[in-house]
């Protein structure tokens, strides 16, 4: 396994809530950059897999490794917000603390941004992706992409983001 510098992390706590601030990921080398985002966020990725019906933790990262340039785009990390929910309001997405950095929703870390994902993919718009978790015991990953896709979640070229998440879980899958 190849050798790669941690991505640097602090304890912060914002209005009551203690949460893992992530720093700018500090590997330029595919491989190393790659991993070091696996270990940082592995552990969020399964728990906000639990709360989202078994979504597939290598889809979840990869969406968020892929939003974010694997921690080292500054909007994402400013914001803590490694998949580039907007903001609508205090209440939404669910355990924001304020609009960031180009309209994007602000985090205290991780974790509240884990729990707001899970919760975004669980409204009306996504109901065909979690129909299909319910219903399964063993999600493809690839299939869950292509609801998400098709949802809109990536803008209005479908086919263009699905491809774009499917080369991220490729790297993911690599690498796990």
């Amino acid at each position: 396994m190849a050798k790669y510098e941690p991505i640097p992390t602090k304890r912060v706590k914002i209005d009551g809530i203690v949460d893992t601030y992530v720093g700018v990921n500090p590997n330029n080398r595919g491989n190393e950059k790659i991993l070091a985002f696996i270990d940082a966020f592995k552990a969020v990725a399964g728990r906000t897999s639990d709360a989202c019906y078994g979504l597939p933790v290598e889809l979840i990262l990869a969406m968020w490794g892929g939003e974010s340039g694997w921690s080292q785009y500054d909007t994402q990390v400013e914001n803590q917000n490694w998949s580039n929910m907007m903001y609508v309001d205090s209440t939404y997405p669910e355990g924001n603390i304020g609009e960031g950095i180009r309209g994007w929703a602000a985090f205290p870390g991780r974790s509240t941004h884990g729990e707001a994902f899970a919760d975004f993919l669980q409204g009306k718009r996504y109901s065909k992706l979690i129909d299909y978790l319910k219903g399964t015991n063993n999600p493809k990953s690839e299939k869950c992409a292509r609801y998400i896709a098709d949802a809109g979640y990536g803008g209005t070229n479908h086919d263009k983001y699905y491809d774009e998440v499917i080369d991220y879980l490729e790297s993911v899958r690599k690498r796990l």
